[in-house]
């Protein structure tokens, strides 16, 4: 490529430093080496954008579906007691479900337990939702701590059914920490839900029948009882 020189009209080539014929300062090449530094920032960042939008496992909301969010369970070592992300991902989902009340917020924690501890969960549990237990959040906080409990690995499907027309929301077969969502019409005045591990339980299994309450994120502790 060649620019022309400003003063005495020579071309010469674009990314020289100066005038062949009259020496005069080339102001081309600066713009120039400008434009190559603002690209060479800019791939990277295009990069990462696709990358993101491609791999990046985060809500697909749609106006009349269901939708999911991942949360950063799996980033939880076993040696790792601090839950201050669960915390604040119940709290996020309270305060997004109060102000979307024709929404169904339901924040999955997928829990496990040394089968010998199961009589000493099973008194502690708020309901049963098809083949799991839902264990209190403040319960689970204190497990999770005092590792009497762990964040389950395996994969599951959670689906939600109102009682009233019998119609589900059901969720892509789902691993760790999940928030759900879809809406909810003013005929939802109660629901069931179910939580099924993968290649384990019933799927003819729901929980027992609960008031929906507009506004509520439903924490769903929910514990496999194998």
């Amino acid at each position: 490529m060649k620019t022309q020189c400003v003063w005495c009209d020579v071309p010469f080539p674009l990314m020289a430093r100066s005038c062949p014929e009259c020496g005069a300062v080339n102001p081309a090449r600066r713009t120039a080496l400008g434009a190559i530094a603002a690209v060479a920032v800019l791939i990277p960042v295009i990069a990462i954008a696709i990358y993101a939008a491609t791999r990046w496992d985060r809500p697909l909301i749609t106006a009349d579906g269901p939708a999911e969010q991942m949360l950063p369970s799996q980033a939880v070592t076993a040696s790792d007691n601090n839950f201050d992300w669960l915390t604040a991902a119940m709290k996020s989902c309270d305060d997004k479900a109060a102000t979307e009340p024709n929404m169904l917020h339901a924040l999955v924690v997928p829990l496990k337990f040394d089968p010998k501890d199961i009589d000493q969960w099973r008194p502690r549990a708020l309901n049963r939702i098809g083949n799991a237990m839902v264990i209190p959040g403040d319960e689970t906080l204190k497990g999770l701590r005092d590792k009497t409990l762990t964040i389950s690995p395996d994969e599951y499907t959670f689906v939600i059914r109102n009682e009233k027309t019998q119609a589900i929301s059901k969720w892509a077969r789902s691993a760790g920490v999940k928030w759900f969502s879809a809406p909810a019409g003013d005929d939802v005045a109660s629901l069931a839900m179910q939580f099924k591990p993968r290649d384990k339980g019933s799927d003819n299994i729901w929980g027992n029948p609960m008031v929906h309450q507009k506004g509520n994120c439903y924490w769903v502790n929910a514990a496999f009882e194998e």
